[in-house]
């Protein structure tokens, strides 16, 4: 039990006894003194017992405290309060249901029958006053386990929060990671192709220039004929060459599928909306998958402005800069309600999902012209950083 509780249960136990000192007659103070610190030790015993000891102790304490009233009189009944305030705190073994009701009937009745010889308009209203600080406390208690759950499930959400957060790094680098493997795979497939192929090819024809130069002197026909054979072989080399770049660099619709440039270009001659490009800060490479996540979410921006805010301009800015990147499309078309934009549909939902997911952000502007800004990390940068 918390101090200040304690010191509330021992007052409202004492204080009774006390007045009734002063209010009572014919009391015999050693008898009286014994009697009061029999009930301190009881009530004591009740707050250190754990069921069924607590029980045994609460009822003791209720006999005691009635057979105290009906000698003493006075101001005793109230005792009763501390009594009924031990049920409630929040370290009593007695909790809520069958039990406490049980409780919260008996104390009445014994202090009833306690008091029964001499029930008056005062005894009547000591039951109000009981009835109401029953009522009161059990509110309270209500009011305290209802905080405790909130606590709980704020609790219970603030570690989801930070797994999501944990799943959403872990998700963000195996991208990474897939990545770099996949770009790691295509320079070993190069350079297996180069080494076999044109390296081998290329050691054929310096052995050939060497044998061409030791002969041309003594047997010139037979080294002329090494010239044209090396003249060949260099051919092989440069047919062989150019199939290995051609290999090497994507097909021009695979370079322009996550083309932010290309994709407001057809979006135009579609349909018939100006649009308006621009970049600013130091362009530097990015991974696909960043990429991917501003084409995305620049389509379902523009995509927005026409069906739903029946836009006519719409303008795109690119900003990149030493830790993130920005993109920004903002259009002419109606502004939507802020109160419908934040329930987040599915188009606004998986445009800020697919940031979120590598640790950007979805930020929506209601100025003049309702925006849309995408924010990503730049880890070509952090990568550079390590």
């Amino acid at each position: 039990m918390e101090a200040g509780l304690l010191s509330l249960r021992f007052i409202l136990l004492i204080a009774p006894a006390v007045g009734t000192l002063f209010v009572g007659s014919g009391i015999f103070y050693p008898e009286y003194t014994l009697s009061l610190l029999t009930l301190i030790a009881v009530a004591q015993l009740r707050i250190k017992s754990r069921l069924p000891a607590a029980d045994a102790a609460t009822l003791a304490e209720t006999a005691l405290i009635a057979w105290l009233s009906h000698t003493y009189g006075g101001l005793y009944p109230l005792c009763i309060f501390s009594t009924l305030f031990s049920l409630y705190v929040p370290t009593s073994t007695i909790t809520s249901g069958i039990r406490l009701l049980l409780w919260n009937l008996l104390l009445p009745a014994a202090l009833f029958f306690s008091v029964l010889p001499a029930l008056s308009a005062v005894h009547i209203a000591l039951f109000i006053l009981y009835g109401a600080f029953a009522g009161l406390l059990l509110y309270l208690q209500q009011a305290a386990g209802q905080k405790r759950h909130t606590e709980i499930l704020n609790d219970e959400l603030r570690r989801k929060a930070y797994q999501l957060e944990e799943a959403r790094k872990r998700t963000a680098e195996f991208a990474r990671v897939i990545e770099d493997a996949s770009q790691a795979e295509e320079r070993n497939r190069i350079s297996r192709d180069l080494h076999d192929d044109l390296g081998h090819q290329l050691i054929r024809t310096k052995m050939m220039a060497e044998a061409a130069l030791l002969i041309m002197d003594k047997q010139p026909d037979k080294g002329i004929e090494l010239l044209r054979g090396i003249r060949d072989q260099l051919t092989q080399s440069m047919d062989s060459l150019r199939s290995t770049v051609r290999r090497m660099k994507p097909r021009d619709e695979e370079m322009k599928s996550y083309s932010i440039h290309r994709f407001f270009q057809e979006a135009s001659i579609q349909t018939g909306v100006e649009f308006t490009y621009e970049i600013s800060g130091t362009p530097y490479p990015l991974y696909p998958s960043l990429e991917m996540v501003l084409y995305r979410n620049a389509q379902e921006s523009v995509t927005n402005a026409v069906r739903h805010g029946g836009a006519t301009a719409v303008h795109a800015h690119l900003h990149y800069d030493s830790k993130q990147l920005m993109l920004s499309v903002s259009n002419n078309g109606r502004i939507p309600d802020p109160k419908q934009t934040a329930e987040r549909g599915l188009g606004l939902s998986g445009m800020e999902e697919r940031a979120e997911l590598l640790g950007g952000k979805l930020q929506l502007d209601y100025g003049e012209r309702f925006t849309v800004s995408t924010w990503l990390p730049n880890y070509v940068n952090r990568e550079e950083q390590r």
